[in-house]
């Protein structure tokens, strides 16, 4: 286990208050001191609409990391959050959130996400395509969410592919490391065997 302090990694982090803010990851599950709803960060998404953390209290949420143009590692992560969402609904569980948050501050556009999302074959509302037009907020995030990346010199990404749930107080509960990682992880916190 090691601990992140997110006020020392960032020259003007954007919590909501003043205090250093840390995490601390386990393999597997991982429950965080903080809650993703203290970013101050604001994001915009597929239907061009303003986005913080925050508004998406009370419900659980699956969050990773990716960006659209991504040829290689992104969709198959799409298609593993498709899967965890068929299998949470075969289970009963209908009120929750899948939350894609962009590395690349540059490209994405609200059409660009409808245009991938139509792509994906992904049609339900649960679904958040989100990205900022500022660095600082995406490495932010990152980092709190353990989630490593480095832009090329191509604008592409190099990245580790986690996908991490948040209960509904925005706390990190339980967080899959890589593509091979076992779903059940997450798929137990919602028919409460977790």
């Amino acid at each position: 286990m090691f601990i992140l302090a997110i006020g020392a990694l960032l020259s003007k982090p954007s919590f909501s208050s003043e205090k250093t803010v840390s995490t601390k990851i386990e393999s597997g599950t991982r429950e965080s001191e903080t809650t993703l709803f203290q970013l101050e960060s604001i994001w915009f998404d597929q239907d061009g609409k303003t986005v913080r953390f925050k508004d998406f209290r009370g419900k659980k949420s699956i969050v990773t990391m990716a960006y659209t143009h991504c040829q290689y590692s992104c969709p198959l992560t799409v298609n593993k959050l498709k899967s965890i969402e068929r299998k949470i609904l075969a289970i009963g569980f209908r009120d929750f959130n899948i939350v894609l948050v962009s590395f690349d501050t540059r490209r994405e556009t609200p059409s660009g996400f409808q245009s991938f999302m139509k792509k994906m074959k992904i049609t339900d509302s649960r679904w958040k395509f989100l990205a900022s037009n500022d660095e600082r907020h995406v490495r932010e995030l990152s980092i709190v969410l353990n989630i490593s990346y480095q832009k090329d010199a191509n604008g592409e990404f190099s990245h580790t592919n986690n996908i991490i749930l948040l209960n509904e107080s925005g706390n990190i509960v339980s967080q899959l490391e890589g593509l091979e990682a076992d779903e059940k992880i997450i798929i137990d916190r919602f028919s409460g065997v977790n």
